[in-house]
């Protein structure tokens, strides 16, 4: 029997991943869902709930075309969706399993690198639109805004949704994750403008 590609990721993902894979027979993303109050969260399933994570993002962008830089790519999903849509889509993710699986999915007009956010570099262009899909949380703030403020062109968004944290304490189960108020602090000290924020809290969902 063939084992399910995700079988190579290290834990915790590989199990997360896993149980996607059981619950619905396939994986196309790795973030978790989003869910409305009394919503029957078995009964819509793990890809619409995910799903609606990355609708979040794709109504918050700019129209095509446009050059978007995604950080932490996972399999290759939402990359080729953009594609679809017109837009020229580069990724990376320091993951060689995660890198084999996305170039399997997506077409070869995908660009692709297997590196972390802090070893990427260009030369060749800028970007209108940076894009991190739970990956920001794996970043130090100051490294993220400063390395996104070169990679952006002069009006470019940098577009986050992510887990992070609100104070620290013992039990607040925000261990290692960035603070809110600090980030937004090191976000305006590197030059960025806050255009919107949204409380998800509520509607977060770890399948």
């Amino acid at each position: 029997m063939k084992q399910p590609e995700h079988i190579h990721f290290t834990f915790p993902l590989n199990v997360y991943a896993h149980s996607l894979y059981l619950q619905q027979g396939q994986v196309n993303y790795l973030h978790y869902g989003l869910v409305e109050e009394n919503e029957d969260v078995w009964e819509l399933g793990a890809l619409v709930t995910q799903q609606r994570s990355t609708d979040l993002l794709l109504a918050r962008l700019p129209p095509p075309p446009c050059r978007i830089l995604e950080v932490g790519i996972g399999l290759g999903t939402l990359a080729t969706l953009l594609m679809e849509q017109g837009y020229q889509v580069t990724g990376i993710c320091p993951d060689p399993y995660q890198i084999a699986i996305a170039k399997q999915r997506i077409h070869s007009g995908f660009r692709l690198q297997c590196l972390t956010f802090e070893e990427f570099n260009t030369l060749e262009q800028s970007y209108e639109v940076i894009l991190l899909q739970e990956s920001a949380q794996y970043l130090k703030p100051l490294t993220l805004f400063n390395k996104a403020h070169h990679l952006l062109s002069e009006k470019g968004q940098l577009l986050i949704i992510d887990k992070i944290g609100l104070r620290r304490g013992p039990q607040d189960g925000v261990e290692g994750l960035p603070l809110l108020k600090y980030s937004l602090a090191q976000a305006e000290r590197c030059g960025f403008k806050l255009l919107e924020q949204i409380d998800l809290s509520k509607k977060r969902l770890l399948l």
